[in-house]
């Protein structure tokens, strides 16, 4: 229904946008924000841009020993409608989370930082829809660790950043 819908919304957008800048007498140009949430939109709908993405984050974040968990995707499975990957049990982020003790929480938040830090400044390509639904807590082994969802909506920053 989505992918019906886009058109429509973006032909809106557009007229929208024409319209702030007239009205703005060409102060505001809202439309390069337009053409990369579009683009952003697009990508975000196709699963099998979706399973690259996660498969570089987990292999890139593994490489650097980053602390988090990144679920595996069959990609031998995935179309660009369907996204099939690894099932990791877990709980969402909360901040009373009672069954993390203090160190536990300050150990996962930090695995969670470096994993964007080294994402954004390191291999220039980060998860870029990071809220709660997207988060979850999982144990392996009995410690507890991030793991990071939807990797939908990403970025690629140019070499010379």
């Amino acid at each position: 229904h989505a992918a019906r819908q886009i058109p429509a919304d973006v032909a809106w957008m557009r007229f929208l946008a024409r319209l702030v800048w007239l009205i703005s007498w060409g102060e505001i140009d809202i439309a390069p924000i337009l053409v990369e949430w579009l683009g952003a939109v697009i990508e975000e709908l196709d699963f099998e841009n979706e399973a690259r993405s996660q498969t570089r984050g987990r292999e890139e974040l593994r490489a650097a020993g980053i602390d988090v968990v990144v679920p595996e995707v069959y990609k031998s499975l995935c179309t660009r409608r369907l996204l099939v990957m690894e099932f990791i049990e877990g709980h969402q982020v909360c901040a009373g989370d009672a069954s993390l003790s203090g160190d536990e929480r300050l150990s996962v938040m930090t695995a969670l930082v470096h994993a964007y830090a080294h994402g954004l400044f390191v291999a220039g390509h980060f998860n870029g829809d990071p809220h709660a639904g997207n988060l979850l807590v999982t144990r392996s082994a009995g410690r507890a660790q991030c793991v990071l969802l939807d990797w939908g909506l990403t970025k690629t920053l140019a070499e010379h950043r």
